[in-house]
């Protein structure tokens, strides 16, 4: 369901700023719209006949929204797109993106409150917002989204699993659960360790969870011989 601009973390700019979309038609929803997104946008062509653009906002660190203010002027001037930005946060979304300048009346600002539906012409999904640990200095959220390709679970940056979504992983509730993966183990760092997530994802349900958000030394091909599977670029940029 999900193809990514970027797939690194925020120091692994070769991979890109970690960011999933989904196009139909003239409608792109992307989650999170990182530092090197935008770049990656116009480099692959992907704002190109879209008319319709949905951010899904998981937390504010400027990997996750560093290039949202270039994404929504080049929607208000260039592309003549309506954007809308959705987070159960809009409060310091909407404090932030004014910092940058960015008038209220060139976008949408929705709050996510239980499970809000996102409809057009080209998409029908289900979105609900689920609380994810990994900084104590922001507030940090995971998504499911539950559509015609079925129902995804995206983790945003977040150092555990959500109890609730393993749970409904392994009661085949969940089709795919992509998962902040990093390579380090120390408990300062607010990510997903490998070791972690060895221990947490039963071997049975391994192939259904993505590892994303990698670091310079994420081992993808010992992550797919223990049966995970790793995001890769669809489209270079």
């Amino acid at each position: 369901m999900l193809d990514f601009i970027g797939c690194g973390s925020a120091f692994n700019t070769a991979l890109g700023n970690n960011c999933a979309y989904y196009k139909k038609g003239d409608t792109l929803l992307l989650i999170d719209c990182g530092s090197t997104t935008f770049a990656g946008l116009t480099r692959s062509s992907l704002l190109t006949g879209i008319r319709h653009i949905y951010v899904l906002v998981t937390h504010l660190h400027p990997d996750h929204i560093g290039s949202l203010g270039d994404l929504i002027f080049y929607s208000h001037f260039i592309n003549h797109s309506r954007i809308t930005v959705l987070s159960p946060d809009i409060g310091r979304v909407a404090e932030l993106l004014k910092l940058m300048g960015v008038a209220g009346n060139y976008f949408e600002l929705v709050r996510l409150e239980d499970r809000y539906q996102l409809k057009n012409h080209e998409i029908d999904l289900e979105i609900e917002a689920y609380p994810a640990s990994h900084v104590a200095e922001m507030a940090c959220f995971g998504y499911l989204l539950r559509g015609e390709a079925g129902t995804v679970y995206y983790s945003g940056d977040a150092k555990t699993i959500n109890a609730d979504i393993l749970e409904m992983l392994y009661q085949n509730q969940v089709d795919l659960l992509y998962q902040d993966t990093c390579n380090l183990e120390r408990e300062f760092i607010p990510h997903l360790s490998y070791e972690q997530l060895c221990q947490t994802v039963q071997t049975p349900f391994r192939s259904r969870v993505y590892c994303m958000h990698l670091d310079e030394g994420f081992d993808s091909e010992k992550a797919k011989k223990d049966g995970f599977r790793v995001v890769e670029l669809k489209r270079k940029g």
